[in-house]
């Protein structure tokens, strides 16, 4: 039997679903297909510690639960963010256990984060 919902769980799952909501509109989403990264509903992930979901709140992360976390991945899913939400958290993960940090806020990380995720995986 699973754990019943927390107040906790309950507001991470209605920010991140205001966030989608608001920001992974269609207009994003067309504008994503044409090649523009959606910086607006980044930015809004990455202000509510979404972005680092997974990792441990000493290497700058919120520290989720998986179960906290794929509630967020429904709701990406949902709302068909255009954004590596999944990707970028695999990536932290990769760079804590082999012992790096990822600089959260200096330059074009979420590219770097790509490049980590096929080297991860490869």
């Amino acid at each position: 039997m699973s754990d019943p919902m927390t107040d906790i769980d309950a507001l991470l799952l209605d920010t991140a679903e205001r966030i989608f909501a608001d920001l992974a509109t269609t207009e994003t989403i067309n504008a994503c297909e044409q090649g523009r990264w959606p910086q607006a509903l980044w930015q809004a992930l990455e202000d509510n510690g979404l972005t680092r979901a997974l990792l441990p709140e000493d290497q700058k992360g919120s520290g989720l639960t998986l179960g906290q976390a794929a509630g967020v991945l429904r709701l990406a899913g949902y709302y068909a963010a255009p954004v590596p939400l999944a990707e970028s958290w695999l990536a932290g993960l990769a760079l804590a256990a082999g012992g790096g940090h990822a600089r959260y806020g200096e330059g074009d990380w979420h590219s770097n984060h790509y490049i980590l995720l096929v080297l991860f995986l490869s």
